[in-house]
């Protein structure tokens, strides 16, 4: 593989980085992976060293608000999520005609990036051929309206752009108690143990966010869950949902599989849902993470194949 770092300038003016990651394998097609928040696009070598080898280029950027080189004043903020949304669209358009636009689009995102994906499929639904959501967050309709309510109230009174500790406590360390271990911080993060010690000591990760940041996921997690939405997307695309049984933000299971079956009596014709015993919300990084690349891989296969049967039907 052959790996190529950029910082690149879009037509709103905003800078981001990028990377891109060329297979030296026959190309199956290209993924786009989208990080979640707090948190950055190389944190994710290990799977992208894996679909390379077999044969996937991979684009990876990251979000506004987000990475390395970035003003400090500007880490954990960002205005909307459709901002995020429409700068994914810019960035693989610009990298696919480099790469190869004729090889099948796939998004894989993760936690907020799979919120990304899932507005970007209902704004862009003739783009992305496959569909690849891991930990991706699922509310229940009251949980989802008093998030909702509650961050609005806080956005008013707090500010947006303020990053407040005890807020970003709530949103996300509050969730220890569904593990029974609250002197671990980031436990609902991973099992693994090694990768909680990891992201704690990754300088570009774990930061507080912004309340509009918070209010903007959320909003996003009501919005996309609806019936009304989803009939907007391509119903040919086929749906990956790859998440933890002990995920807080899938609903230990639950969440992910009712957000299959809206899917699915929305008319979405191919969905599928992988959940693993004793694993959380970062499910790319847990012990068992090449057994889930490996499982993913096989099912991208399949996809892929079916694909090209329907381009090809005569043959």
């Amino acid at each position: 593989m052959r790996r190529f770092n950029h910082r690149i300038t879009l037509s709103t003016g905003q800078t981001l980085e990028v990377t891109i990651d060329k297979s030296d394998e026959k190309p199956l097609g290209i993924i786009h992976i989208l990080h979640g928040v707090a948190e950055h696009k190389d944190r994710y070598d290990h799977i992208v060293e894996y679909l390379c080898k077999r044969g996937f280029h991979v684009i990876r950027h990251n979000h506004r608000g987000h990475g390395i080189n970035i003003e400090e004043s500007t880490r954990g903020h960002f205005n909307t999520l459709q901002d995020l949304v429409d700068d994914v669209k810019e960035v693989g358009d610009t990298f696919r005609n480099e790469l190869n636009s004729d090889l099948p689009y796939i998004l894989l995102g993760h936690s907020m990036g799979s919120l990304i994906a899932r507005k970007f499929v209902h704004d862009y639904p003739d783009d992305v051929d496959i569909l690849l959501l891991s930990g991706t967050v699922v509310y229940s309709n009251l949980r989802g309206k008093l998030n909702l309510y509650g961050l609005k109230i806080v956005n008013l009174f707090l500010g947006s752009s303020t990053k407040s500790k005890f807020i970003n406590n709530i949103a996300f360390k509050t969730t220890n108690r569904e593990h029974k271990d609250l002197n671990k911080d980031n436990k609902w993060i991973s099992e693994s143990d090694e990768n909680r010690e990891q992201y704690e000591q990754d300088t570009y990760a774990g930061f507080p966010v912004s309340h509009k940041v918070l209010l903007e996921t959320v909003k996003a997690t009501v919005q996309t869950k609806k019936p009304s939405f989803i009939k907007k997307q391509n119903f040919n695309m086929p749906i990956l949902l790859v998440s933890g049984k002990e995920d807080h933000f899938g609903g230990f299971g639950k969440g992910i599989k009712q957000l299959a079956s809206i899917y699915k009596r929305s008319g979405v014709k191919h969905v599928t849902v992988q959940l693993y015993k004793n694993k959380r919300h970062e499910v790319l990084f847990e012990t068992n993470q090449y057994a889930v690349y490996e499982h993913l891989y096989n099912w991208l296969i399949m996809q892929i194949k079916l694909l090209e049967k329907e381009e090809s039907p005569n043959e």
